[in-house]
């Protein structure tokens, strides 16, 4: 196997470090709308400039690039498999987020510091994680080189967040739009019936595989979007969210999250072998996240006030809620 072999896309949608080598390829997801308000509001014209530099577009081509907002990363994954002949059909495909990755190099110490208690999800100053050399090409071919695929190890919902269920994680995510959830229950039972096991698993545990980070064979990958491409296009026309904002319009693209989930779970059955992996996060993900923390839990408190304390966990916020100044 060599470089060629694998092609793993890291999606970006603003500007921040740069992974770019043989095999990993720059994504920008959501292109098409790159001017249209977003989670992080506007980009700015010199932000909006280094992604039309520095990364690949999602929006040439066959491509649904114009609904990032409704569909988040899954836009870039949707353009992946529709493109993959211009990246010479390579044995394994594979996407990553841009401040989050595999753990490829197991000799790296890990920190203390979790993106969320109770899961290995490690988080790294953006120096420190670059100077690890993790997503060296040697490292990667390594670990694929004896798996059909790669994807994050499962996270359990009422350990790291006390959420009960996948339903209740979304419904929060999406500020109260859980019945999405319910679209893609029916839409799986109605299209898909042979997944009927793996959507159980989801319908009625808290545990999935988080982040829609994968590497597959490539016969695997085409599978993959297949069912899930065929479920959450459906589900996005079912949910008549024209009228949500920007946090409520994301609810189809949080149940990729649960789709992935239930794939996986079926190569399971099918005695496929799959390398389950940490993640390691670059710290400007929580950077990020302490942007949107007051948002989130102005939201969460107005649904939920006697249990708050308890949802904000879903976001790895180790604080003291008394002590935050609003």
């Amino acid at each position: 196997m060599n470089n060629n072999d694998v092609k793993i896309f890291i999606g970006y949608y603003k500007p921040t470090t740069l992974f770019k080598s043989d095999i990993l390829i720059p994504l920008h997801c959501g292109r098409a709308v790159v001017g249209e308000e977003s989670k992080c509001g506007k980009l700015n014209k010199n932000w909006i400039k280094w992604l039309k530099s520095n990364t690949v577009g999602d929006d040439t081509g066959d491509n649904i690039s114009k609904y990032n907002r409704y569909l988040n990363e899954m836009t870039g994954i949707y353009w992946m498999w529709k493109h993959q002949q211009d990246f010479g059909n390579p044995a394994y495909i594979g996407f990553m987020q841009y401040a989050k990755h595999f753990l490829f190099d197991s000799k790296i110490k890990l920190p203390d510091s979790r993106w969320v208690p109770e899961y290995e999800g490690y988080l790294f100053d953006t120096d420190t994680y670059v100077k690890t050399n993790n997503l060296s090409n040697d490292n990667i071919l390594k670990v694929i080189a004896d798996n059909d695929c790669v994807c994050p190890n499962k996270i359990n919902l009422l350990r790291s967040a006390s959420v009960k269920t996948c339903r209740q994680q979304m419904d929060i995510l999406s500020k109260g739009y859980g019945y999405v959830f319910d679209i893609m229950v029916k839409v799986v039972e109605t299209k898909y019936p042979q997944y009927k096991k793996y959507l159980n698993e989801i319908k009625n545990g808290c545990e999935h595989y988080p982040l829609n980070c994968f590497i597959m064979k490539r016969d695997l990958f085409n599978k993959y979007c297949e069912f899930v491409f065929g479920v959450l296009l459906e589900v996005m026309k079912e949910s008549h969210l024209e009228n949500a904002n920007i946090y409520q319009k994301r609810a189809p693209g949080y149940c990729a999250e649960f789709l992935t989930s239930m794939f996986i779970s079926s190569l399971r059955d099918k005695k496929i072998k799959t390398c389950k992996m940490c993640i390691l996060y670059q710290d400007n993900a929580k950077e990020y996240a302490n942007i949107q923390f007051k948002k989130i839990y102005k939201y969460i408190l107005s649904i939920n006030k006697e249990n708050h304390r308890h949802y904000i966990k879903i976001f790895g916020m180790k604080l003291f809620i008394e002590k935050r100044k609003f």
